[in-house]
Order: C-alpha cells, then structure tokens, then sequence
C-alpha cells in the first residue's frame, strides 16, 4: 500500500488538474440516421488540466480513442479564472450548479491561458435500432475523467433479418521461449475453450468461426496481425469472445500479459515486454462487436518476483476494473500464483474448467441459452466451492459485468460424466514436452491413492508432464500419454 501510494495518491490525482469538458455538437440527440454508419462531433474544452486520451464508445463499447499529446498543458486555478478567488480549481469546478457558467464559458482568452477547444469528428459504426453514444475524455496526466457526453441515436437499416455470426479468438501460452515459465494447462484449455464455443455457438449463429494462437504463435506482433485480421471480419450486430491463458502480471495497478518470447530480467521487463492493457485496448478497438466478452486465464506469475499473491489481490482487481472501463467489455478474471494445484484440476486450469461446465450448466432461466449473466453468476459461485472441495483454497474469480447482458450459446453440456476432462470434439492431443522432473523413486498406481495398483516405476531424473494435482497425487503424462498418479512431493518443476 505505501509502495503504491507514493506513486499515485488521490492528492496528485486530484493535483494533476481537472478533466476536460466535453460536449457533442453534432448530430443532435434523439435523431435518426439511415444506414450503420454516422459522423460524430464533439468539442472538449481545456479546463486546467490539458486534455489527454478521448474515448468514443456507442452502447458503452469502446470504438475509437483518439490519443494523448496535443499539446495542451496544464493551467493554474488563478489563470482559468483570474478574475476571481478560485480556491481550489478542482472543487470550484464541481461546485458548479452549472457547468457553462463562471469562468467555464468564459472561452479562450490572452488572460487565461487556456486553449481554444478542441473540436474533433469521429465516425462510429452502429447497430440496428437505438444507439447511445458516449465521449470521454481525460486530462493530460491520464489521471481524471470527464462526465461523460451522450446523445441517443435510432439508426433505421435493411429490415431483412440478418443472423450474427460467432468469432472466438482463444490465446494459450504453455511452451514459454523461457522454460521457467512453462505452464501445463493454458495451451490445451484455450483448445478446449475454442472447441467448447463452436459446438456451444453453431445451434445460435449463422456460422462460428474459431482462431486459436498458441505458444511461440502468441507474440505481440503476430496477435496485433490476428486482431487486424478479425477487425476486417467482425460486424457489429456479431458476438466476440477473447480467451486468453498464460502468464499474467499486475505492475502500479496496470494488467500485463506475457507473451510467447518474454525474457524475465527484473520486473521493469514486465512493462517494457509484458502485453499491457493500452495495447489490449487497442487491439480491441478493432473488433466492432458490440456484444463481446473476454474471458482471462491467467496468472500473476508471483514465483518471478518472489512476492505474496495474498498483498496483490486489490492492485489486481483495480487493473482489471480500468480495463474493462476501457474497452466496455465485459470481462471475467482468475488468477492465481503458477502452483500446479490450482492449475490442474481434471485436466484443465480450474478457471477454465469451470467455464466449460457452466456451458451445459448455467441455464437458470431455462431459456436453453447461457447468457453472460448467466455464466458470470455460475462461475462466481462454482469456482470458489470447486478450488476449495479439490484443494483447501478458494479461488475467487474476478468480474466486472456491462450494464446489458445478452446470450453467447445455447445450453451445451460438454464435460463427461464424472468430471472427465473436456478433449474437444476432435480431442485435444497432451503436449509431449515435459514440465516436472522425479526427484525420488515414483510408484505410478492407476489410481490416486497408495493402495491402488502399481504401474510402474520412474527412476529420479525421469521428466514428465503435469496433468492435474489434488490431495497429494499427481497425473502426470509422457510423450503425449498419461501414465497414472504418482506422489506430488516426488516432483518438482523443471527450471
């Protein structure tokens, strides 16, 4: 707390000046525009703290960010209104009945300082019916965001019924350039996740339409080429899920991803080589889905930096919480530290096993058709029960919803009786490079118990693959076959 109080605290925030005022002037709100595609204009006025990034969202989905850096420059409280006692400018400016009067409509001039606003045009697509556009902007240190401007806009277009499509981009990392980062579920679970949607989607959409990139394909140039790929496909009446499994980090409250070719070599190599959410926000941005989810499973990688996953857990959720905000998407989190326990759980991470069942599972309303509230709501009570039943910990998942939810699939059950792991339809082949090395003389019995019978035996220096831990016993796999369960304690990780 004090390590991130002494970057950030609410007095710099408040310090850095007050947020832009933004209005749009053109079209009016209530009006109608024929066909998907309108202009928008908007005028941000500097109030004493620059202006920074401005946001453009319709139906609180981000479309369009125009960037920081045009050169406006932060202003005391005695130049925006020199003429009178201003006090605090940040107080005086939301003390204001009302906002176009005192010293905010006073408009540029040689004794303020201040620029002339800015005015900025933006095209935005639309959907169908009713649309609410949304500006945002921030001042120039990024710290503080204006009120939102909003206009309400019925776009009329070809009444012939149109059925959405399904994309799904699933992302999985286990084979890291850097060994010591290797993972045992995340690569499989993005298959099975890909896997799952398509049989889950194909009875709701006219077609579904899966892209999965794995291991050394999950750099930051080929995704930014992926994204590109699915921004020149993806309709906005369309539905879009983002899966994402690996290694995750959070550095001053900001969510980092680390791709394929991350080379640990002190925690400043997070921010300069991990994935972080600006980029993911504009990644995202050419997605022009207004109904989408991303879906993260990955974790904070604590064994890098030798900290307590337990002293993370708000900074975690602050970062998530800023990039949903960011990109209006709806957005479903689990993390944990890289222990195997909560890692393997019947053969997947426990985060994405869960998923998976709550795609046969989580119809409440019976409706025969999972919709995002619906999934959220299973995985928030079945995962902490799940984790804790499986390995005395409970893991609680991480969400932040948008204000509308919609379905994603019809009622799909997937996962075998008795709680088999979930191969795909085509089956999903177990990686045959290995994970963990026998430190001890290894009975592998059929069963995970000691009075099972006995398979075989693996001599120290053997190296297999993790599968799943629980209650001491571990699955573990060779060459691509499982062999049975053995002593977790006669394992460790390969480095």
């Amino acid at each position: 707390m004090r390590k991130a109080a002494a970057q950030l605290d609410l007095g710099k925030a408040l310090a850095s000046g007050n947020a832009p005022r933004v209005m749009i002037t053109l079209p009016a709100s209530g009006g109608k525009v024929q066909g998907g595609q309108i202009a928008v204009e908007a005028k941000v006025t500097d109030q004493g703290g620059g202006i920074g990034k401005v946001e453009w969202r319709v139906n609180g989905v981000t479309l369009g960010v125009e960037p920081a850096g045009r050169g406006f420059q932060r202003k005391t409280a005695s130049e925006q209104c020199p003429s009178k006692e201003t006090g605090s400018s940040f107080w005086n400016f939301f003390s204001r009945s009302d906002p176009s009067s005192d010293c905010a409509s006073a408009g540029p001039s040689t004794s303020s300082g201040l620029e002339p606003p800015l005015k900025i045009t933006r095209s935005l697509t639309l959907t169908p019916g009713d649309n609410h556009v949304t500006v945002v902007a921030y001042n120039a240190a990024g710290y503080v965001a204006s009120i939102p401007a909003e206009i309400a806009i019925t776009s009329v277009q070809d009444k012939s019924p149109v059925r959405p499509r399904m994309y799904v981009l699933a992302v999985g990392v286990n084979d890291y350039w850097d060994s010591a980062l290797h993972l045992a579920n995340a690569a499989p679970d993005a298959k099975a996740i890909a896997d799952g949607l398509k049989r889950a989607g194909s009875k709701l959409y006219d077609s579904v339409e899966v892209t999965t990139v794995l291991d050394k394909d999950a750099t930051a140039a080929n995704l930014d080429r992926v994204f590109t790929e699915l921004g020149g496909k993806v309709r906005p009446q369309d539905v879009f899920v983002f899966f994402l499994a690996g290694h995750g980090k959070t550095e001053d409250a900001r969510y980092y991803f680390l791709p394929y070719d991350f080379r640990y070599a002190g925690e400043a190599s997070i921010r300069q080589l991990g994935i972080d959410q600006d980029r993911l926000q504009g990644w995202l941005l050419r997605i022009k889905a207004q109904k989408s989810v991303a879906l993260f499973d990955t974790c904070e990688s604590g064994s890098l930096v030798g900290d307590r996953i337990e002293t993370r857990g708000l900074e975690e959720k602050t970062a998530i919480d800023r990039l949903v905000h960011a990109t209006g998407r709806a957005t479903l989190t689990a993390t944990s530290d890289n222990r195997p326990a909560i890692e393997g759980y019947r053969g997947h991470g426990v985060f994405t096993y869960t998923l998976l069942a709550a795609l046969g599972e989580a119809d409440t309303s019976g409706d025969g058709r999972i919709d995002v509230n619906e999934l959220v709501q299973y995985v928030d009570d079945k995962l902490p029960e799940l984790s804790y039943a499986a390995f005395g910990v409970r893991q609680v998942p991480q969400n932040v919803r948008t204000n509308s939810s919609f379905p994603i699939v019809a009622k799909t059950a997937l996962m075998a009786a008795g709680g088999a792991p979930y191969n795909g339809s085509s089956g999903v082949p177990i990686p045959a490079s290995p994970t963990h090395v026998v430190i001890a003389p290894a009975q592998v019995r059929e069963a995970a118990n000691a009075k099972s019978a006995t398979i075989v035996e693996l001599k120290p220096g053997t190296q297999v693959r993790l599968i799943e831990t629980a209650n001491g016993w571990t699955l573990v796999a060779r060459d691509g076959k499982k062999l049975g369960y053995v002593q977790a304690k006669s394992l460790i990780t390969l480095q």
